[in-house]
């Protein structure tokens, strides 16, 4: 597709409120777009004891590790590469493979290019190099927030739904 065929198709998407999802597969999926919160791409980190529980937050996304989820010290980091779609990077150094209680991954979606009642999380496999919808979402309508257990310490992004990629 040229790209301004695609831009006019974007325009009528945005005049209409609504996600252009034609495109999207299992290998390169559509995410919900947002207006960004800054213009560039952002990473943060924070070093939590997953004794004492805590948070980290970058851009749109927040990772809540619970009081006593795991034992010891563990950096979590968060890497968005583009502000104005709500995909984004997690990692956990060093890595922990068991949890009393898995961490929460929260995106704000406000101001989001499309209806967040299908709003559905989606995570990359390396091993299948492919993307996959989580085994669950939830939405707080009220907070305007997507929310996810964390499974696994990669890219996760939401789409405007479960089938939309």
């Amino acid at each position: 597709m040229s790209p301004w065929k695609w831009f006019g198709w974007m325009v009528i998407a945005l005049m209409f409120g609504t996600a252009l999802v034609a495109q999207a597969s299992a290998t390169s999926p559509v995410f919900v777009s947002v207006p960004p919160l800054v213009p560039i791409a952002q990473t943060g980190y924070y070093d939590i004891d997953g004794a004492v529980g805590g948070s980290v937050t970058v851009g749109r996304f927040t990772v809540r590790v619970a009081r006593g989820a795991y034992t010891g010290v563990s950096r979590i980091t968060i890497n968005v590469p583009d502000p104005s779609v709500l995909r984004c990077t997690i990692g956990m150094n060093p890595p922990r493979t068991t949890f009393r209680t898995k961490p929460n991954l929260e995106a704000n979606y406000s101001g989001a290019s499309a209806a967040p009642k299908s709003f559905w999380w989606i995570n990359y496999s390396p091993s299948t190099t492919k993307w996959a919808a989580a085994s669950v979402t939830t939405l707080n309508t009220t907070l305007t927030k997507v929310i996810q257990p964390l499974a696994v310490f990669a890219d996760h992004g939401v789409a405007a739904s479960k089938t939309n990629w």
